[in-house]
């Protein structure tokens, strides 16, 4: 597993998450407990993590999602 994506937008996260499952992705966000838990809701970033094997497919979406929506 590898992290495509770290971040504190929730928001944002969530776009990407869909997304990438929207092209059949498994998509997995790390750290979400552990911010509610530490009561840092805004204090660590969640990672957006991808299987290896789904990993080049991945860059290739976040990439053309930049192109339309601009940096990430």
């Amino acid at each position: 597993m590898r992290e495509l994506a770290r971040s504190n937008d929730l928001a944002l996260l969530d776009f990407l998450k869909t997304a990438l499952q929207s092209q059949a992705l498994e998509v997995f966000i790390l750290d979400e407990e552990t911010s509610a838990i530490d009561g840092l809701a805004f204090g660590l970033s969640r990672r957006l993590m991808i299987l290896d094997e789904d990993w080049s497919r991945a860059q290739a979406i976040l990439q053309d999602l930049r192109r339309v929506y601009g940096p990430l």
